[in-house]
């Protein structure tokens, strides 16, 4: 069994597109473990319509392909296209951040860990109140400590109650 932790995010229908992603991942995966929600500006454009992101981790025997196109496909259930630029307003966007303690890079297979770790308070926050005391395999430090580091570099969010997206997968 492999650690599986996915970050997921949405700024349009942001609480149905979730809470349909987290029944998909649930029926196909198992039971999830969720971070809260944190609500944030979109980055990289400009909108009123501000993202809801969480960091969920599942235990699976599935390989890390099947994985990763279990993702594109509920994306493109939630009505998001493959030509979308990064940068824009989405139903839906589920990224592998972390696949057990798995370090890769190069053209043949995806970066892991996922460089928006680093990048993104709504991708750092949301994984270092899930799994506060695990390690980044590169860094080797905590998400906890490693939050504490960068919060004040990256810009705000908003850590929201668990009941602005009630939900029974996990």
């Amino acid at each position: 069994m492999t650690l599986a932790v996915l970050g997921i995010g949405s700024n349009i229908d942001r609480e149905h597109n979730i809470r349909t992603a987290l029944d998909a991942l649930s029926a196909a995966l198992g039971p999830l473990a969720l971070s809260p929600i944190v609500e944030s500006d979109p980055v990289g454009y400009d909108s009123t319509s501000r993202f809801y992101n969480m960091v969920v981790g599942v235990e699976t025997g599935q390989e890390f392909q099947e994985v990763k196109a279990l993702c594109k496909r509920i994306e493109r259930q939630s009505g998001r296209r493959a030509d979308e630029p990064r940068f824009s307003p989405k139903t839906l966007d589920i990224d592998l951040l972390l696949w057990g303690d798995e370090v890769t890079s190069g053209d043949q297979h995806p970066i892991l860990p996922h460089p928006d770790i680093e990048r993104f308070a709504h991708v750092l926050c949301p994984l270092a109140l899930l799994y506060p005391d695990a390690t980044h395999p590169v860094k080797r430090v905590s998400y906890s400590a490693l939050w504490e580091q960068r919060k004040t570099d990256l810009p705000a969010l908003t850590v929201l109650p668990h009941s602005v997206l009630t939900h029974p997968a996990g």
